[in-house]
């Protein structure tokens, strides 16, 4: 009889999978070095911040084609939901990937404190106003809002979609 260990296991689309720690060095040796940044704006008006990160490492050549570059083409980049208007759904939409036969899952509804509910509508609002999401009536499956709190304070909309694995 053999026994399989967690190497063996192989996970499917749909199983949920715990975050893997980052390998301390490459597949050559080399050690793995948290990469530093700066930001450049790419707006040519300094009252308007078009943030953006590239490496420090770069000789002042390279940097200077790189940001010529970056300012040519910063019509594909998108700082606010209302510059991204027009993604078409066929190309940009989310699906559930869900064996058949799956007894659909409807978690029970969380509460939030007020002041996070307020954020919380305010990117709802946001979010249903360039139509990135949509509502939806009689849902079969439903997954619960989990808000996180970004560095500056911003909440960010995220799905747990867990019990749905």
């Amino acid at each position: 009889m053999q026994t399989s260990s967690h190497k063996d296991k192989v996970l499917t689309p749909c199983a949920f999978q715990e975050p893997m720690i980052a390998p301390r060095h490459m597949q050559d040796g080399s050690t793995v070095i948290a990469e530093q940044l700066e930001t450049i704006n790419l707006s040519d008006d300094p009252s308007v911040q078009r943030p953006i990160s590239i490496s420090v490492r770069l000789a002042w050549e390279e940097k200077e084609a790189l940001v010529s570059l970056l300012k040519e083409f910063r019509d594909v980049f998108a700082w606010t939901y209302e510059e991204m208007l027009g993604l078409n759904p066929k190309l940009v939409s989310h699906t559930l990937n869900i064996e058949l036969g799956t007894k659909p899952v409807v978690q029970p509804s969380r509460n939030f404190h007020p002041e996070i509910e307020i954020q919380i509508k305010v990117e709802i609002e946001k979010l249903l106003a360039i139509r990135f999401i949509k509502p939806i009536k009689d849902p079969t499956w439903l997954a619960n809002i989990v808000p996180v709190k970004k560095k500056t304070g911003v909440i960010r909309i995220c799905t747990d979609y867990r019990d749905l694995n």
